[in-house]
């Protein structure tokens, strides 16, 4: 099968995979993006094990606790996740105290990196899609599709008029225009899905699309550095043709949060 084929169907499947559990139940939803997490976390493990040793083990079932205890204390008052992720980095440190390694102090920084990198942003997409107490199928598809805009919008866009480098040093082929050209479209498709659904107001809608561009670049920007100062081309190779978790989420790593911060923090302060 020709490498051109091999994306394809990677990710055709991986798409169908991931809208089907998020169409069919909120606990599936829940449940795969459980997975996704934990994968995630064990690529990270796997590149930043390379430089500072930390036990992933113990990461990945921190990890879960957070994850899982997460999603259960959005429907709670008060809401415990900051006491449990704080409990957790204690523990971190607690095991590398009696670990007693050479650099305990970068193991442990390493480790809790893990859970603020990729458990957290996790935790709230998922936590807002279940804004109110109801889950909203709607919302986690919208905002795939203004995810998958922005990206296809800069690669036309870059590889039809690029011409300024946006970051070279860390990614040679993304280009100014390129950001503006996914910036357009994906502002475009936010207002006219702000015509079709209406569990935000059609400025939120336009708002967030400029978030998910310009955090998730970011967020593509930053796993390019994390991949480059370990010397690897993917972060895993769980999907052929598209390489890891953190290959493919790497964007809603660094969007999601923005996201919720304006959603959960600003908005409500705003007149």
């Amino acid at each position: 099968m020709s490498n051109f084929w091999q994306r394809t169907f990677t990710g055709a499947a991986f798409v169908i995979v991931m809208l089907g559990a998020a169409w069919l139940h909120a606990y599936a939803f829940i449940c795969l993006f459980l997975l996704i997490a934990l994968t995630g976390l064990k690529e990270y493990s796997n590149l930043m094990q390379r430089h500072v040793p930390f036990n992933s083990t113990l990461l990945s079932i921190i990890g879960a606790i957070v994850y899982s205890s997460s999603i259960y204390a959005s429907h709670q008052q008060p809401n415990y996740l900051l006491p449990v992720f704080v409990v957790c980095c204690f523990v971190i440190l607690l095991y590398e105290l009696f670990a007693a390694r050479q650099q305990p102090f970068s193991s442990a920084t390493a480790a809790m990196g893990g859970l603020m990198y990729v458990v957290l942003p996790f935790v709230v997409f998922v936590n807002m899609s279940m804004r109110g107490g109801d889950y909203n199928f709607h919302f986690v598809l919208c905002y795939f599709i203004l995810q998958w805009t922005s990206d296809t919008g800069q690669y036309l866009a870059g590889r039809s008029f690029g011409r300024s480098k946006l970051f070279e040093r860390i990614s040679p082929k993304k280009s100014w225009e390129g950001l503006i050209g996914g910036l357009i479209l994906t502002i475009a498709v936010a207002w006219y899905l702000s015509t079709r659904f209406d569990f935000i107001s059609k400025v939120d809608f336009v708002i967030i699309s400029i978030i998910i561009v310009v955090f998730g670049t970011l967020g593509d920007l930053i796993e390019s550095m994390l991949k480059r100062s370990v010397e690897v081309k993917d972060s895993g190779n769980i999907m052929p043709g598209h390489g890891g978790i953190l290959d493919r989420f790497d964007a809603l790593i660094g969007s999601a949060p923005f996201v919720y911060f304006y959603l959960e923090l600003l908005k409500p302060l705003l007149p």
